[in-house]
């Protein structure tokens, strides 16, 4: 039994214990995985603001600009600085870097229009063992392009991207076509498996060209988007046309009907409405004007001389002997002038219905007589009424006997008459007919 105050023996094996494994120290870290080694030893040196040019005097930097329309540029290029032997680093094939860590071409696109040369996000840089760098930064272009709106809305527009370096020169960085591996060729901008096309636009062309010149270098792709009219056809060129045709109507409305001139400026009003609305739609410039605005213009012409000649329609038809008389220069012109150019044609002339017999006096000698039977004077007249001959239609003012003879059918009178006199003409094969009465 241990003496009275000695410690028992578990806690001097516990003491012993903890002094061992403080002198052994902590555990050894797990190595890390191939790819970090890989990443630190590639960036232990690096300096992401040093060109990498190509070993030997004068070498450049060759980036390959590629545009794919789904709001994406993409360029690669090759750092030597970058190059591993996947053999010796576990079999890493592929390194994911973050921008930032990495030089990047100040590729931008030259022909801005909002001043926003950034990237929308900062997506990583995929590395090759052989030091081939790609990145795919998603960006939202808005370039400056010239707008045509001359054949508005069967109109299409060249809208150009220009990406060219804001820093180096041609004998520093190099630019070619993603896809185009000669200087000056050509390669088209790679739309995506789920491109869908626009309500308004429809894409025609996308085409990429290389530019080179002893102080500049860039890389063009032209956009050839052509405007889809189906909407402008239905909702403003089809109302347009029927009110231009229902202004047409008006001419075949009779005056007295009371709408003619409410049906004019119905037409009139409704298109100037069109006008307005479409003022909304096509862009503001007095570069041109487009050719719908020519159209809509023209028919508020027609429309305004439709009214115009409605309001003289209304006027010459409210118009009666009593009132007015016509002027010989009329008479020439709407009786002797127009009709043979309008095309009319004169009906045969009938003869005018006989006026009765006065009561009381018999007919005039030389006169037939027809009357059915029944003698509307009683007698001497023989029995049946008299008939003058027919006498043509004539405009005159006339002063009538001042008292009646024996042996005419007449009356007496101490002022002056108007008798009123008249004319029509139709159209051949048509049905339409129209007259002109004056005194």
């Amino acid at each position: 039994m241990a003496p009275h105050g000695a410690p028992p023996a578990a806690l001097l094996l516990l003491c012993a214990l903890h002094i061992a494994l403080a002198a052994a120290g902590p555990p050894p870290p797990a190595p890390p995985p191939p790819d970090e080694r890989l990443l630190r030893g590639l960036l232990a040196r690096y300096r992401p603001g040093v060109r990498p040019a190509a070993p030997g005097p004068g070498g450049r930097v060759l980036v390959r600009v590629g545009l794919e329309l789904a709001q994406l540029v993409s360029l690669s290029w090759r750092d030597p600085r970058l190059q591993w032997d996947p053999r010796a680093h576990g079999g890493v094939g592929v390194l994911r870097v973050p921008a930032e860590h990495l030089w990047l071409p100040d590729v931008g696109l030259e022909n801005n229009n909002d001043g926003e040369f950034g990237v929308s996000l900062g997506v990583r840089a995929v590395i090759t063992p052989d030091g081939s760098v790609r990145w795919r930064p998603p960006a939202l272009y808005r370039s400056r392009c010239p707008i045509r709106v001359s054949h508005f809305p069967f109109d299409w527009q060249n809208c150009s991207l220009v990406f060219r370096s804001g820093s180096y020169g041609p004998e520093e960085l190099g630019l070619r076509l993603a896809g185009g591996d000669t200087p000056g060729g050509g390669a088209q901008a790679a739309l995506p498996a789920d491109f869908q096309e626009n309500g308004q636009w429809e894409l025609c062309h996308r085409s990429g060209r290389h530019h080179a010149g002893p102080s500049h270098e860039d890389v063009t792709f032209y956009l050839v988007i052509r405007r889809k009219p189906l909407f402008y056809i239905v909702n403003v060129l089809v109302p347009c046309v029927l009110i231009t045709l229902l202004a047409v109507v008006v001419f075949y409305l009779p005056p007295d009907a009371g709408e003619k001139m409410t049906l004019s400026l119905f037409a009139l009003l409704t298109l100037t409405v069109f006008l307005l609305l479409l003022a909304d739609k096509v862009p503001a410039t007095s570069l041109a004007v487009p050719l719908i605005g020519r159209y809509l213009t023209g028919t508020l012409v027609l429309l305004t001389l439709c009214v115009i000649l409605s309001v003289g329609v209304l006027n010459l038809h409210h118009r009666s002997p009593a009132t007015h008389t016509m002027p010989p220069w009329a008479r020439r012109l709407l009786l002797q002038r127009l009709p043979p150019l309008l095309g009319l044609r004169c009906p045969p002339a009938e003869s005018p219905p006989d006026p009765p017999a006065p009561r009381g006096h018999p007919p005039a000698p030389g006169t037939s007589i027809s009357c059915g039977g029944r003698c509307p004077v009683p007698p001497p007249c023989p029995p049946c009424s008299c008939r003058a001959p027919p006498r043509p239609l004539s405009c005159e003012r006339r002063r009538p006997p001042s008292a009646s003879s024996p042996g005419t059918c007449g009356s007496s009178s101490s002022t002056r008459s108007c008798r009123r006199s008249g004319t029509s003409w139709r159209w051949p094969w048509t049905g339409f007919s129209f007259g002109l009465s004056w005194c």
